[in-house]
């Protein structure tokens, strides 16, 4: 096998100066063990072909992202050195992209090699990493056939995808779409009541769904839909009146880690490749929250080695976990408003990280950091805030419905003090929850009472509404076009991103609707177009031929 290729060829001295050099950096996971007689390097890479592929240390910082990445080409290039880069040996969960010379005459390793002391790796390493930083630390070492894995550019590892602007990265795609719709690769069943949309990773799907009495995190494989395992969540229901069954949120995957919240407030940390719980929490019992009249809905969102949430509570209303352990790293003790039904999103303000959340009375920014409230502008919103915050180049857009409209505030710092100054507030966008989307100068979605909608960011106006094609729904971008889903019939339209006006080039229906709502976004990634409806998955095959 390749594994016993790689392992055998790195020889007893090869396996000693990888020890020395982990332990001296502090790296070596505690699941890595070491033979005598033949280093046992890769107690989690069980196969190292077509199958699977896993990479040896939980630990996620630059420094060991490097070590990985050196450390693994001088494993592949060792015993192949014929292979002139990683990439020619595994598929795109393995991307190194670097040359062959580099690594070839210049490995730590090598240098090891021929200077012969058991303490230099780690002086040569740090003066290595330095020189080649800007190349190692890119690299998603983590990842797997089998699902444990960093997220890649062109994966959906959250709700709304990689940057919480529902745009996906994928190119490539069809620009129109023919009678009938795109080709159906195909459907999986047994997910059970919910809203919840889906997240991919690698070869794996994730989402949520009900099974009995209980509700359910489902991973799904990539290629045919069938189930890889279940965990359980929390308890299922309807929370709300009118209630609608089943969880709401999407789960957030990072690494080998995948976070999910059900309707209840149930919230729990699995490992995603055998669906293994890792701790849990309880959003009302745990951290005082109250629970929104229909549930909560909020998607969980990763940021470095945090688990940020709004469960509410008199103690702060996000909270921010350590990812690994659960543990309460801060909470935003100044802003203790009751959580609505928005998800947080990040941004870079003045030099400052920030979590930007809105809720029924206010928007706020926090600081990543220690939960400080930043700023805060007053926003009162009726019913249900939904639709996830936009922001962009200083300036930050809300929108939601039950006649409240949207806002635009400009966020500025002045001698390390922020202010949020309203810029505009109509009802040109009445966002439900089918959310909105940014292109251009634009914002683009469903506004109650108008139809779709194209509106300029920095002014409010409106450039264009459609409400005779199409009903209310979700939006997704790709590759230039907007693909709507309506819910009512479920129906997808597919338009062209832009402020010039409704371009429709094709639509088609989903076979076999459920009588619920098709609340759940669509999602487009590797090619594919996802559709979740209750108890079912479609995808479909959106890649131009």
């Amino acid at each position: 096998m390749l594994a016993d290729g790689l392992i055998g060829g790195l020889g007893n001295g090869g396996g000693f100066l990888f020890q020395t050099l982990v332990k001296r950096l502090g790296l070596l996971d505690s699941r890595l063990e070491l033979g005598s007689k033949r280093p046992a390097l890769f107690p989690l890479l069980a196969r190292c072909g077509a199958e699977q592929l896993f990479a040896f240390t939980d630990d996620r910082s630059e420094l060991a992202q490097g070590l990985l990445a050196t450390y693994m080409f001088y494993c592949f290039h060792k015993t192949f050195p014929f292979v002139n880069s990683v990439n020619s040996l595994s598929p795109r969960y393995l991307v190194f992209a670097t040359t062959t010379g580099a690594f070839a005459h210049r490995s730590p390793f090598r240098l090891q090699f021929g200077m012969g002391s058991p303490i230099m790796p780690f002086m040569i390493m740090h003066r290595y990493l330095n020189q080649i930083r800007f190349c190692a630390i890119g690299v998603p070492l983590l990842f797997s056939l089998a699902g444990v894995a960093l997220a890649a550019p062109d994966d959906w590892p959250q709700f709304r995808g990689p940057n919480r602007d529902d745009i996906s990265p994928d190119t490539g795609l069809l620009k129109e779409l023919p009678a009938g719709g795109p080709p159906l690769a195909w459907k999986a069943t047994g997910l059970g009541a919910g809203y919840s949309t889906v997240s991919v990773v690698g070869n794996r799907i994730y989402t949520i769904g009900e099974s009995g009495d209980s509700s359910v995190v489902i991973a799904l494989n990539a290629a045919d839909g069938k189930q890889v395992w279940t965990a359980k969540l929390g308890k299922s229901g309807a929370p709300g009146m009118p209630a609608f069954e089943g969880p709401r949120s999407t789960p957030a995957v990072e690494g080998d880690l995948l976070v999910a919240v059900g309707q209840w407030g149930d919230l729990i940390c699995l490992e995603i490749a055998s669906g293994k719980e890792l701790w849990r929490k309880d959003y009302i019992k745990d951290f005082g929250g109250k629970c929104p009249n229909w549930g909560f809905s909020e998607s969980p969102l990763i940021d470095g080695n945090n688990v940020v949430i709004t469960p509410g509570g008199a103690e702060g209303a996000i909270v921010a976990l350590d990812k690994k352990t659960g543990a309460v790293v801060w909470r935003s003790k100044d802003f203790t408003e009751a959580p609505h039904y928005s998800s947080i999103i990040i941004a870079q303000i003045g030099g400052v990280r920030q979590y930007i959340q809105i809720t029924a009375q206010s928007v706020v920014g926090v600081a990543a950091a220690d939960g400080k409230v930043l700023w805060r502008a007053v926003r009162a919103g009726r019913t249900a805030v939904i639709p996830t915050p936009i922001y962009s180049d200083g300036f930050v857009y809300v929108t939601s419905s039950y006649g409240t409209g949207c806002n635009l505030f400009k966020i500025t710092v002045a001698e390390g003090k922020f202010t949020a100054e309203e810029v505009y507030a109509n009802k040109v966008m009445a966002n439900h929850h089918g959310g909105v989307i940014k292109v251009g100068d634009c914002v683009y979605g469903y506004s109650e009472g108008k139809g779709w909608v194209c509106q300029d960011f920095k002014t409010g106006e409106s450039k264009w509404e459609e409400k005779e094609k199409l009903g209310k729904g979700s939006i997704l971008c790709a590759d230039g076009h907007f693909y709507l889903r309506t819910e009512d019939k479920g129906t997808i339209a597919f338009i062209d991103a832009s402020p010039a006006g409704y371009q429709e080039h094709g639509r088609f229906e989903q076979p076999d609707r459920s009588k619920n709502k098709a609340w759940p976004h669509p999602v487009i990634c590797g090619g594919k177009l996802y559709l979740r409806d209750q108890d079912a998955l479609l995808c479909y095959d959106v890649k131009a031929k």
